[in-house]
């Protein structure tokens, strides 16, 4: 009985090669720490994840799915409201504070939860 790997590599092949699609805008290269703004005026866009200690910011856009949004919607965090971060691990998980509550998020969450810097006309 001879054993025949090339079926099993035609098999694999048949595809096509690797194909990417962008959806929505391409992130531009980030600016010194303190410059909130992109090139055309518009608020540079980060993870939760990637923030320092200290920094207020806005929650832009939650990417992810139906159950995590209603999650977090529920915690209060929603798109538009600030949020401050207290305490972050190397990780990236991190402690914000909102309002009176402060709230622990995981690391693949604080990747999903994407904010700007707040602005003083941000600020209520």
């Amino acid at each position: 009985m001879e054993y025949e790997p090339k079926n099993r590599k035609q098999r694999h092949r048949r595809g096509k090669a690797w194909e990417f699609t962008f959806v929505g805008e391409t992130p531009t290269k980030p600016n010194k720490r303190g410059n909130n703004q992109g090139e055309l005026g518009m608020q540079q866009v980060f993870p939760l994840s990637t923030t320092k200690v200290g920094d207020r910011l806005v929650i832009t856009q939650i990417q992810s799915g139906r159950s995590m949004v209603y999650r977090l919607n529920n915690m209060g965090l929603t798109v538009g409201c600030e949020v401050q971060v207290i305490s972050k691990t190397t990780s990236g998980s991190v402690i914000i504070r909102i309002q009176d509550k402060e709230i622990g998020l995981g690391t693949a969450m604080a990747d999903r939860v994407m904010v700007a810097f707040a602005t003083e006309s941000s600020r209520r």
